[in-house]
C-alpha cells in the first residue's frame, strides 16, 4: 500500500487530507462544546461531513490517541524549553525527529521497545532499526517533508530481537520558529505480535542478518564470492591468500552464519537481498 502512496502526490495528499477528517471526526465526537456548536449551525458541511463516514473503532482510538498527543507536543512547544515528560503516559511510540531525520527526543514507551543497547537519540533510523523498517520509516518521513502534511501507515516488521509485530503509525510535519531544529512528529502503536510460519522466518532472516554483519568484510567478500559460485582457488587469487586459508575462513563464517554447505548460503543470502536487507549483486 505505500509504494502507491510514494508514487502519487495526488494519492498521497488525498489520503492525508481524509486522515485529517478523520481526527476532526474524533474530536468532533469527543468535545461536547464543538458538538453542541455544530449542532446549533446545521448548516456547516464541513463540520458534519466526517460523521457521513464510518470510522472503524481501532482507527478511531488511535485517531483520539493522536489527537490527544498532539495536543501535549503543542503544550510543550508553546514553552521556551519543552518538557515532553507528559508524553510518558501514553503507550505508543512518540517520537520527534529534525530535518535530517535524526531522533531529537521520544517517550518511555520509544525508549523501551526501541533502546534496547544503545540510545537512539541523535540517530537516524537506519542505524538502530531493522533494515526494512528503516527504509520504510525514512520513505515515510522523506515523504512528509516533501508535501505530505499528514501520513498514516499500517506495516509490519521485527522489532531488534527478529519478533515480528504489526504497527499503526502516524507522521506529522511541523514548523515551529522557536523550535526550528523539529521538523517531524511520529506517533506509532504497535498492534501486535505475530506469530507463525512468517514469524519465524523473519526471525531467522534477522539472526543471519546480524551474524553476517559481524563478519569481518574480508570474510563478508568471501561469502559473497562463494554465494556467486566462485571456488576457493579464484577467492585466493584475489585476496593473494592461499586456497586453503580461503577455506578456512570460509568454514569459520559458516559456522557463524549456521550455514553447511555453499548452496544453502546462497540460498540464505539471496532471500535477505530479495527482503531488501542487503545489496550484494546477487
Amino acid at each position: 500500500m505505500f509504494e502507491s502512496l510514494s508514487t502519487s502526490p495526488e494519492i498521497i495528499n488525498l489520503w492525508s487530507s481524509r486522515f485529517r477528517d478523520r481526527i476532526a471526526c474524533c474530536r468532533w465526537q469527543c468535545d461536547p462544546d464543538r458538538q453542541s456548536t455544530t449542532a446549533s449551525a446545521p448548516t456547516r458541511r464541513r463540520a458534519v461531513r466526517p460523521m457521513q463516514m464510518p470510522v472503524p473503532s481501532d482507527c478511531q482510538l488511535f485517531c483520539e490517541t493522536v489527537a490527544e498527543i498532539e495536543s501535549v507536543v503543542q503544550d510543550a512547544l508553546a514553552e521556551a524549553t519543552p518538557d515532553w515528560t507528559p508524553l510518558d503516559r501514553f503507550d505508543e511510540l512518540v517520537f520527534l525527529k529534525n530535518s535530517s531525520l535524526a531522533v531529537v527526543t521520544y517517550n518511555r514507551a520509544w525508549s523501551e521497545f526501541v533502546d534496547r543497547e544503545q540510545s537512539s537519540l541523535g540517530r537516524q533510523t537506519r542505524s538502530f532499526l531493522a533494515p526494512e523498517i528503516a527504509k520504510l520509516s525514512e520513505l515515510s518521513d522523506r515523504t512528509v517533508l516533501g508535501g505530505a502534511d499528514t501520513l498514516e501507515i499500517t506495516y509490519r516488521g521485527p522489532d531488534a530481537d527478529g519478533i515480528l509485530y504489526s504497527f499503526r503509525a502516524y507522521k506529522r510535519r511541523i514548523h515551529y520558529p522557536q523550535h526550528p531544529g523539529l521538523a517531524i512528529l511520529g506517533i506509532v502503536r504497535v498492534e501486535g505480535r505475530i506469530d507463525g510460519p512468517e514469524a519465524e522466518a523473519t526471525a531467522r532472516s534477522v539472526h543471519l542478518l546480524s551474524s553476517f554483519r559481524e563478519l569481518e568484510a574480508r570474510d563478508r567478500e568471501i561469502c559473497r564470492l562463494v554465494a556467486i559460485g566462485e571456488s576457493s582457488r579464484q577467492i585466493a587469487k584475489q585476496f593473494d591468500m592461499t586456497p586453503r586459508a580461503i577455506e578456512l575462513r570460509r568454514q569459520k563464517a559458516f559456522e557463524r552464519l549456521g550455514v553447511e554447505s555453499p548452496i544453502q548460503l546462497a540460498r540464505e543470502l539471496v532471500r535477505l537481498q530479495e527482503r531488501g536487507l542487503l545489496d550484494l549483486g546477487l
